[in-house]
């Protein structure tokens, strides 16, 4: 039994492997990082138990067998991350695939369980036969990982820090039972609580995270919550009152009328009509708030990721007071939800502004690609406009800027960038978007109550300066995301 408990230890960096691709590849697609769907976790630990038991009345296994079961769970699992991006295009095709991958690696590890164990059992501990196979199986870890790694994980991107941990556990599990003597009982303790060291310190350290960012901010700190889709932080300095969302800069009452007035004023004064206006992301409400200035809006749709910035500011007196109210208009309809999912939905919209968060994390960045400004554009009426909010600087952030003009351009867009001066975040970057020829609204008169913008601060903005002015990027596509390295630049 001392040999079987101690080579069971290499399974775990495989079970590591596989929920590291369902957590993070399907929050990367459709669903959230922090959240994964316990049902799909569920029916993949439940055919594991199926595969163990429909292999455990097979009275002679072949010492190959195992091996050759660990080859095809590796593989299939490397399979899946390309599967992943074949059927990103809609959640009725992903949803099946990655309930299928779960099926079918449970029962592969269920089978490699039970005869890895009576194989190691019928070998009678004797030592050389035992780290032949403990070897044989290391070694196909190493190889398959280094293969993923190199071949997939450089261009897909998001699997990185799950490869990673897997490929440490592996390399921890082999050091320490390649090395450890006959009988060494806490030797092969220790290899089997390394891995699952390494899986809870990356699990402890979600929660913990609030805390570090309370201790780490410069201003005092006003609210920090923990919610299912993300982490925020209200401080309060220098006068004002800034909102970050995981860390990062989302809003500062210093410049939070610039910012809501330059996302949502030249779409909605280039549009011919806006009588339906969809806004994805604008949790914070004050992009709405512009949006309503215009009487002829009929009906304004709110799609919002983060149920948490949602809820805050709706409840908290400082955000409520910079939308307005906005959010309780009966002219809004806000819901949760991914974007992604969201563009499943047949229809069309006079306007559209995206005002999402900073393209971090795997649950972030696709709302950058050439994919999503692709299904962006089924849902533009005819002769309709749209604004995307970059989150980059076309002089501090220049390529990320560009590329994210590139990647609309890609994707069929008409494209007139323009930029604002906010004092918290520097010269930010923006792109006006049509299926047809653009012009900038200069001439448009512009609604009455506006705290920044007149016409002869609206024409300025679609002058950029010369260290602004475009260079060639590459265009940031859904299984090779350049932009985090532009972005990674500065």
């Amino acid at each position: 039994m001392r040999a079987l408990g101690a080579s069971l230890s290499l399974v775990l960096p495989f079970a590591l492997w596989h929920l590291a691709l369902l957590q993070r590849g399907s929050a990367y697609l459709l669903f959230d990082l922090v959240a994964p769907k316990p049902w799909i976790l569920f029916l993949h630990l439940l055919s594991l138990v199926l595969g163990a038991f429909l292999t455990f009345p097979q009275r002679r296994i072949p010492p190959w067998y195992p091996p050759l079961l660990l080859l095809a769970f590796a593989l299939t699992c490397t399979a899946a991350l390309f599967g992943a991006f074949l059927t990103f295009s809609s959640s009725t095709t992903f949803l099946p695939f990655v309930l299928g991958t779960a099926v079918l690696t449970g029962l592969l590890l269920g089978a490699f369980l039970v005869t890895h164990g009576r194989l190691v059992a019928a070998l009678n501990f004797d030592r050389s036969a035992f780290f032949d196979l403990i070897r044989m199986e290391s070694l196909a870890i190493l190889l398959l990982l280094a293969v993923l790694y190199l071949l997939a994980a450089e261009h897909l991107g998001q699997l990185r820090l799950g490869l990673l941990l897997a490929l440490g556990c592996a390399l921890t599990a082999h050091l320490t039972l390649r090395f450890a003597p006959a009988g060494a009982m806490q030797s092969k303790k220790a290899a089997r609580w390394c891995c699952y060291g390494l899986a809870l310190l990356q699990i402890a350290a979600e929660p913990l995270t609030p805390l570090r960012e309370v201790g780490l901010a410069s201003d005092p700190v006003v609210l920090a919550r923990n919610t299912p889709s993300g982490r925020l932080t209200l401080t309060s300095g220098r006068g004002a009152f800034q909102l970050h969302v995981d860390g990062l800069l989302r809003l500062s009452t210093i410049d939070s009328a610039r910012r809501r007035e330059v996302t949502a004023h030249p779409a909605m004064l280039a549009a011919p009509q806006k009588h339906r206006v969809l806004v994805l992301g604008g949790g914070d409400g004050g992009v709405v708030r512009e949006v309503l200035r215009y009487e002829d809006v009929r009906e304004v749709t709110v799609i919002e990721p983060e149920e948490g910035l949602l809820e805050l500011s709706v409840q908290h007196p400082v955000l409520s007071r910079e939308n307005g109210g906005a959010l309780r208009s009966p002219r809004v309809k806000v819901r949760r939800a991914d974007p992604v999912q969201f563009l499943d939905e047949a229809a069309l919209y006079d306007v559209i502004l995206v005002d999402l968060l900073d393209p971090e994390g795997p649950r972030r960045s696709k709302w950058y690609t050439r994919h999503f400004y692709q299904r962006l554009g089924e849902h533009l009426a005819p002769g309709g406009i749209g604004v995307i909010a970059t989150n980059t600087s076309p002089f501090a952030q220049r390529q990320a800027f560009w590329c994210v003009v590139t990647t609309l351009e890609a994707a069929g867009w008409q494209v007139l960038p323009y930029r604002a001066p906010l004092p918290t975040m520097g010269s930010w970057g923006f792109a006006l978007i049509s299926r047809q020829k653009l012009v900038a609204p200069t001439e448009a008169p512009l609604p009455p109550g506006l705290v920044y913008l007149d016409s002869p601060t609206l024409s300025s903005l679609f002058h950029l300066a010369p260290d602004e002015q475009r260079i060639p990027t590459e265009v940031n596509l859904l299984h090779r995301q350049v932009l985090a390295r532009y972005r990674a630049m500065h």
